[in-house]
């Protein structure tokens, strides 16, 4: 019986996470990295140079892992001062 929970719950750990970049969105499966995505649709969806992720406000580095239910969004550099 316990064989059957580590398959349910290492199953249930991938899941998926939710992205978005300008008007274009994707459910795809969690576990991938911030890079990971990037690299996967910068010609797709013609993201920039210096795209970053978000999640919520939390700017997300690039080797983190993106995991189920978490929505992220994908946002071109803004202009900086000096």
């Amino acid at each position: 019986m316990q064989d059957s929970v580590s398959s349910s719950s290492s199953s249930e750990s991938k899941g998926t996470t939710f992205i978005r970049y300008g008007i274009h969105e994707r459910e795809i499966p969690a576990g991938q990295t911030a890079n990971d995505v990037i690299k996967q649709y910068t010609k797709l969806w013609k993201m920039e140079d210096g795209t970053a992720a978000y999640c919520g406000t939390e700017k997300l580095d690039g080797d983190t892992v993106l995991k189920d239910g978490q929505s992220i969004e994908f946002v071109k550099k803004a202009g900086e001062k000096g």
